[in-house]
């Protein structure tokens, strides 16, 4: 025998009426407290502009281990088109690499979004590092430290100076580095970037903001 619902008294209407409204009242308060406008006016996050450089990259994107790839590395700095597994996971995304504006004469520098969704800096020296091939030192963090950015240190085998270069926020003016031997630099940012040298080793950086 099929089961009838019986009708509502007019308490039980007024009592599920109240019940409604409450319930519209409660899922109104959620949606338009605190929560809400703190997720409505949550930061936006820190932007690289320099991610947008349509100037050649200058860096050539090679398979390695092929004829091409011995060819363009006597010539210049390569890196791996499909990078491996390691790099694939949390290094940089490969067509998101873009030229770095560094005025060191003898680095080249570049900066591209990491796959794990933070940003990268890529760097090499002008000239032959390993059997009459170029380097490309990389150095990535999540999208957890944008706001920070990231630091490289290049040191060739032998040199007493390394270079020390950076990738910042569009709203970094400068960074105040920290050294191995106890000394700070206040280094200016432009472009995304900055760079040093020194015979001492990177520590730390604190960002400055404007200014």
């Amino acid at each position: 025998m099929p089961y009838r619902i019986p009708p509502l008294t007019r308490r039980q209407f007024y009592l599920a009426c109240g019940l409604l409204t409450l319930a519209a009242i409660i899922s109104f308060a959620l949606m338009s407290g605190p929560g809400a406008t703190a997720k409505a006016n949550a930061p936006s996050p820190p932007s690289y502009s320099a991610l947008g450089n349509t100037e050649p990259t200058e860096l050539a994107l090679v398979t390695p281990g092929t004829a091409e790839a011995s060819t363009l590395g006597a010539k210049g700095p390569t890196f791996p088109s499909s990078p491996t597994a390691g790099l694939a996971s949390h290094g940089p995304v490969v067509d998101s690499i873009r030229k770095l504006p560094i005025s060191l004469p003898d680095v080249s520098a570049w900066i591209a979004k990491s796959a794990e969704g933070g940003i990268c800096v890529l760097a090499s020296r002008r000239q032959p590092v390993v059997q009459g091939e170029y380097g490309v030192g990389t150095s990535c963090v999540p999208a957890a430290l944008l706001d920070s950015g990231t630091v490289l240190e290049l040191r060739p085998d032998g040199s007493n100076v390394g270079t020390i270069i950076g990738v910042v926020p569009d709203n970094v003016s400068a960074v105040r580095v920290t050294l191995s031997n106890g000394t700070s630099d206040t280094v200016p940012a432009g472009g995304n970037a900055w760079a040093l040298e020194s015979d001492a080793h990177f520590v730390s950086t604190e960002s400055v903001v404007g200014g």
